[in-house]
């Protein structure tokens, strides 16, 4: 689930990182963005990716998508990303 408004979170250099389209190059991500600090972690936790999570570009022409890396232990998407969340016994490389 995207997060859809930053507006609720104030914007930092300590906090969660925000991923955006920008943000996946080449089959991967880079989370050296903004970081936004949340006053109320529970009410953004089901936007939050963890490893092995498949994102995909919902928006623009290039066609972009990534699997999360073990070394991001958490982060936020926006609604322009799409995620998908596989089952334990579903390997996302493939």
């Amino acid at each position: 689930m995207p997060l859809y408004s930053l507006k609720k979170l104030s914007i930092g250099t300590i906090g969660i990182p925000v991923i955006n389209i920008k943000d996946i190059n080449e089959n991967a991500i880079s989370v050296n963005s903004a970081k936004y600090s949340v006053k109320n972690l529970n009410t953004i936790r089901r936007y939050m990716v963890h490893p092995g999570d498949i994102l995909f570009a919902a928006r623009g022409t290039q066609m972009k998508c990534a699997v999360v890396q073990e070394n991001i232990r958490e982060a936020l998407i926006t609604s322009n990303i799409i995620a998908i969340r596989l089952k334990e016994n579903i390997l996302p490389g493939f």
